[in-house]
């Protein structure tokens, strides 16, 4: 039997466990024609997006569950709430804790934008207006809204677990924290 995984780190964890086949690594990848900011019109995205226009905007993109850290970041836009940041959320599951979040927080109203999920055209304009992308998941392989938001020239603050820290060289070209450390997410914002 021989395997394929989307990065060297399960490579890595396959043999530790005892697989003696043969393992490929095939990191995941993007359409880099589709996600390319030069292709896209900032006066466009804001006539999709009015509610982004004008903002520093951070964004979290991805499933809304526990497991990816959504609450850190709900946190966090707690934390900033005072400053010109906005913070926003594109995604579905489990909105009612999503939205427990948010009470327990009590963040100013405004300031978390929930965008629902978006089709890939629409995640990809919501990319290029956004400032900072930031992934605090829990558990990750190799996240494909990672590689998104880099292809459009966000700034990326990720958890460094599964095989992120393949691709991101932290403090180069994007900043990783410890699994679940508020305090580094915080610092690294």
């Amino acid at each position: 039997k021989n395997l394929i995984t989307v990065s060297n780190k399960f490579v890595k964890q396959f043999i530790e466990n005892g697989y003696k086949g043969k393992i490929k690594t095939i990191h995941n990848g993007i359409d880099l024609d589709n996600y390319n900011h030069k292709n896209v019109n900032l006066n466009n995205a804001y006539k999709k997006f009015s509610q982004l226009k004008n903002k520093k905007i951070v964004l979290y993109a991805g499933r809304i569950i526990t497991q990816k850290g959504v609450d850190l970041f709900i946190k966090l836009a707690k934390e900033y709430e005072n400053t010109d940041y906005y913070f926003a959320v594109a995604g579905r599951g489990d909105i009612k804790n999503f939205g427990r979040l948010v009470t327990k927080f009590n963040i100013k109203p405004g300031k978390l934008i929930y965008l629902g999920f978006l089709n890939s055209e629409d995640l990809k304009l919501v990319y290029y207006i956004s400032r900072i992308f930031i992934l605090p998941s829990y558990y990750e392989n190799l996240p494909i809204s990672l590689l998104e938001a880099m292809s459009m020239k966000c700034a990326c603050v990720a958890s460094e677990v599964g095989a992120v820290s393949e691709i991101i060289d932290n403090n180069k070209n994007g900043f990783l924290i410890k699994i679940g450390s508020y305090l580094e997410l915080s610092n690294n914002f």
